[in-house]
């Protein structure tokens, strides 16, 4: 006798309560936490630069009296900054809106979309023109001596001796030590099981992220200990996806002013132009003439590296 199949009598339908997307954390990037941010009134500009050295050369000199008094000074030069705007949107046609079933939420999740693309273009810019050989005035690219000698070597290496030996070699030449250290997960997770760190850290407290992040940042005496977990698609639409860390085995070691003002020093600066979007902006906007919702995200800046001396960097140091 012929009965109903189960295919018959059931439509499979959403799960109204989970979905599955592929995206980064927030807290796995760090192109936001490396350079201190500055709000800029206009789109591009200049700001003044005092030549180092006549600021830190003693010129006071015995004066006689009666005699006239010694003088000195001190030249300006002038640094320019130019911010560029990037924009993306993600329409929403009507008709897309009204067939969507629980829990799919057109609104929120291509906010959601926007958000991580404008997190990955400040992440993959941010690696693009830092952690590559050539920007700092300091650098060692792994040569097996010094301080380039690998992190997970553990027989060979002294990575606390090291970072200590860049931020001198930071202060001696800008008169601040680094206070930042920028890595990407694999060079984290080097440090993580070298003898040297883990004895100097098993004390600490419960093993949460900020708090091992907060022991390791005391271990190597930075004020700021950031990790890049972020990862990327590689390939173009349609192809089979590649995924890449954006920051792999490198290591930056730097110091950033934590508050921006006159007459201070900083590896770099990131400004942003607020009426360009500034550091991400995403608002909707109603397109009639395809009777669509439209997600508009943008942003305005310039990562701007402003002090080369101020950044050693360590080239697959992992």
């Amino acid at each position: 006798m012929a009965q109903p199949d189960r295919s018959e009598v059931h439509i499979d339908g959403f799960l109204t309560e989970m979905s599955v997307a592929y995206r980064n954390q927030v807290s796995a990037f760090i192109a936001d936490r490396v350079f201190p941010v500055v709000e800029v009134a206009k789109d591009s500009g200049k700001y003044p630069e005092y030549t180092r050295d006549y600021w830190l050369r003693p010129e006071m000199q015995v004066r006689a009296y009666g005699a006239a008094h010694p003088r000195a000074g001190y030249p300006i030069s002038y640094g320019a900054y130019t911010t560029e705007q990037f924009s993306l949107e993600h329409p929403v046609p009507d008709e897309i809106a009204a067939a969507a079933d629980n829990p799919i939420d057109l609104d929120r999740d291509g906010m959601e979309w926007l958000t991580q693309q404008m997190l990955l273009k400040r992440e993959l810019s941010f690696a693009e023109r830092f952690m590559v050989a050539g920007v700092w005035s300091h650098e060692d690219n792994n040569t097996g001596a010094g301080v380039g000698i690998d992190w997970d070597d553990y027989d060979n290496s002294d990575p606390i001796g090291a970072v200590r030996a860049c931020r001198r070699t930071v202060a001696q030449a800008i008169g601040r030590p680094a206070n930042v250290m920028a890595m990407g997960l694999i060079v984290h997770d080097a440090l993580l099981n070298h003898p040297d760190v883990l004895e100097r850290i098993k004390y600490s407290e419960a093993a949460t992220t900020a708090n091992v992040n907060a022991a390791m940042a005391a271990v190597f005496g930075v004020e700021h200990y950031l990790v890049s977990e972020a990862i990327y698609a590689a390939n173009a639409e349609g192809q089979a996806a590649s995924l890449s860390p954006i920051v792999d085995d490198d290591c930056l070691i730097c110091y950033a002013n934590p508050t921006p003002g006159l007459l201070s020093p900083s590896a770099g600066y990131t400004f942003v132009w607020p009426a360009g979007g500034g550091a991400g902006t995403i608002y909707r906007w109603r397109d009639e003439r395809v009777e669509s919702d439209v997600l508009r995200g943008k942003m305005q800046y310039d990562q701007k590296m402003v002090a080369a001396d101020g950044g050693y960097l360590l080239i697959d140091i992992a």
